[in-house]
């Protein structure tokens, strides 16, 4: 079973605060599609991009975590891994973007991560 949420991040502009919620340790279970946008416009993300899940947990170790691109649609996909899940509290995450030397992060979103 995988459960799929959908976000959109801006790169420029936080009007509220994005929280997912999750579950200590789920494993292959929960899985994200981020719509970058630009003050609310489509990002265009370039063909030759590629993407970073970052997530700086509770306990202060972080997790980096490969995404998958669809250019076509404007979206990143990933998995909040079972590592990414292993802290219980609130985990601080963005979504790098990165061609060649450019690197464009969204504005931060939370995981709040519920005890098992």
């Amino acid at each position: 079973m995988q459960y799929t949420q959908h976000l959109t991040l801006d790169v420029f502009k936080q009007e509220q605060f994005q929280y997912i919620h999750a579950k200590q340790f789920d494993h292959c279970a929960r899985q994200l599609v981020i719509t970058p946008t630009a003050n609310g416009e489509p990002l265009g993300i370039p063909a030759t991009a590629t993407a970073t899940f970052r997530c700086l947990k509770h306990d202060g170790t972080s997790v980096l975590n490969p995404t998958t691109i669809d250019v076509e649609a404007g979206t990143i996909t990933f998995e909040l891994t079972d590592q990414a899940l292993a802290c219980e509290g609130m985990a601080r995450a963005d979504v790098s973007i990165i061609d060649g030397e450019n690197i464009i992060s969204t504005l931060t979103f939370y995981i709040l991560v519920d005890k098992v």
